[in-house]
């Protein structure tokens, strides 16, 4: 297992224990690609000017916060 796969598997682990979405953005399309390939999907893309563009992706819970966990 690489690195960015269990270093995503642990925040998804995370995130589905707390019932919340992991959220991250990154600068560079290839990056982007490989996020989604490990589960994350693509929401948005922001223009940033000359410093090019950041993409925001999310991966969202199976099941939905609990009232004992917030």
């Amino acid at each position: 297992m690489g690195v960015l796969r269990y270093t995503l598997d642990m925040a998804y682990q995370e995130g589905e224990r707390l019932g919340v979405p992991v959220i991250l953005e990154t600068d560079a399309m290839s990056k982007c690609e490989k996020y989604q390939h490990l589960g994350m999907e693509l929401a948005g893309t922001r223009d940033v000017g000359a410093f090019g563009k950041l993409y925001d992706l999310i991966r969202y819970p199976e099941k939905p916060a609990s009232k004992e966990i917030l």
